[in-house]
This record gives structure tokens, sequence and C-alpha cells, in this order.
């Protein structure tokens, strides 16, 4: 029998407040071309607000996409920032690195992720978004929550085989908890290898050196997620991107996975 193509509508919506999780402050842009086929997650990092990342969105101005922009639930006291700016962090609790007596990077993002799972799921059942149309992109503190979302199981699908396949995710400056264990057959050789790694392409940008993105933190994230691409800044530590050589891989990335060009309103099955 001849197979037929068919189509149901799925007409995204954006997303309002009342969608999302309780008491989560947060921004949500349209598409400035009115078409909000695809939805970029913006995180900050740690002890920074959703502020700068609302107008980094508008930089970015994507093509049919849409823009939300949380912030992180917990603040940072002026006695530890040793600034009355605000400040915040995705984090249960403050923990120092006893090391640099640094904020320590790897404190339970628990909460957090559950946040974003549910502005994940509230994305796809409530306001119709396919999962490979929505989009991830955090910094630092930002960027190890996108990572650590998707590692969870609750992504995974009832074969515990692959998982639910988003847009894409990019992390700067982020990598996954120290905490976090790969999955077990990543030693493993061929097909078996890949069975049970995350589908979601992921790209990890960080500096040539004093950076979070090891040789040990980038073979963790390829030995959990089956498409990976690494961009190693010429210039020292994990800012974020500068100039025209380093913006350039990201607008690459989401060039390649945008979805773009499909009858509006229309999905095929």
């Amino acid at each position: 029998m001849k197979k037929t193509n068919k189509f149901i509508m799925t007409i995204p919506r954006l997303p309002t407040v009342d969608d999302l999780p309780k008491n989560i402050l947060c921004d949500i842009l349209p598409s400035k071309d009115g078409k909000n086929t695809n939805i970029l997650i913006l995180l900050h990092g740690l002890g920074d607000t959703k502020d700068g990342f609302t107008q980094l969105a508008k930089n970015l101005s994507l093509p049919q996409t849409a823009s939300l922009i949380p912030q992180a639930p917990t603040p940072i006291p002026a006695l530890i920032t040793g600034s009355d700016t605000p400040s915040f962090h995705w984090a249960r609790d403050l923990e120092f690195d006893s090391t640099t007596g640094q904020l320590d990077l790897d404190a339970d993002l628990t909460p957090s992720i559950t946040i974003l799972t549910s502005i994940i799921e509230a994305l796809i059942k409530v306001c119709n978004y396919p999962p490979r149309n929505i989009f991830l992109f955090g910094f630092g503190q930002g960027g190890m929550l996108a990572l650590s979302t998707l590692a969870k199981s609750s992504f995974l699908d009832g074969n515990g085989d692959g998982n639910k396949e988003l847009g894409g995710v990019i992390s700067i400056g982020g990598r996954l908890p120290a905490s976090f264990s790969p999955p077990s057959n990543s030693k493993s050789e061929g097909k078996e290898k890949e069975k049970g790694k995350i589908k979601t392409p992921v790209l990890v940008a960080g500096g040539n050196r004093n950076t979070e993105i090891t040789r040990t933190a980038l073979d963790k994230i390829k030995s959990t997620f089956a498409d990976v691409e690494y961009v190693k800044w010429e210039r020292e530590g994990d800012g974020m991107m500068r100039g025209r050589e380093e913006v350039l891989p990201l607008m690459r990335f989401w060039g390649r996975r945008l979805r773009m060009g499909a009858p509006e309103g229309m999905s095929e099955i």
C-alpha cells in the first residue's frame, strides 16, 4: 500500500507568563518577522540577571524565532557580591569552591532543572511547539543548566534509547556538573556506543586557556550527547562571544537547525 503524507495543524503560539511555572520572572519576545515558528530559551550565568540576555535576544533577532528569557530564582546577597546591583543564581544553595574561594559552579541545580523542564513541557503541551523547534542558549551556569536538564531521564523516550530531540543547545563556558555520570555504555563500540545518547545537537564554546571546557569536560559531554561541536576561542576565559569570528559558528549552528519554509501552521507526520 502506497504511503501518503499526512498533515496536522500544529500552530505554535507565543507563551504567556500564565503558561509557565509560577513565581518565575521572565521576558517573552515575539519574533520580529511575526513568525514564531521556533523559540529560543536564553539562560543567564551565575550572578547575572535576565536583562542582559533579553537585550542579547533582541540583538540576535533570529528569523522566525521567539525568545523566552527566565531569571534564575535565587538572589545572591549583596554581602557576597559587594554590590547593590541585583544578581541571581540557578543552584539550590550558594556553595563556595574550597580551593578558589569563589562561588562553586557545581552546586545543586535540581530545582532549576525542574523549572526548565516544566517550561519546555509547557511549550510542547500548551503552546504547541514541536520539540524540534525549541532551542536553548546558556552562559556559564546557565549552560550547565541547559546541558543538565537534557541529560536527565525525564527527556528519555519510553525505550530509554535517545530522547525527544530539541532543536539544539549552545553552551558558552558551561559543562556538565562534576557529579554527573555519562551513560554506562559510553565506552562501548559502534552502534552500542551511541545507544542512549541524547540526540539534541550541542555546540559548546570556550577559551583556549583558563576555561571550564577542559578535555575532561568535553569528553563527558561527548559521552552524553550524540552530536557535539566544540568551538575553541583564541583567547583566555569563557566570556561571552566577541566579534564576528566568535559569533559566526553560533549563527551557522542556528542556520542549520532553525525550522524554516514549511507551510505555516502545518507539520508533517
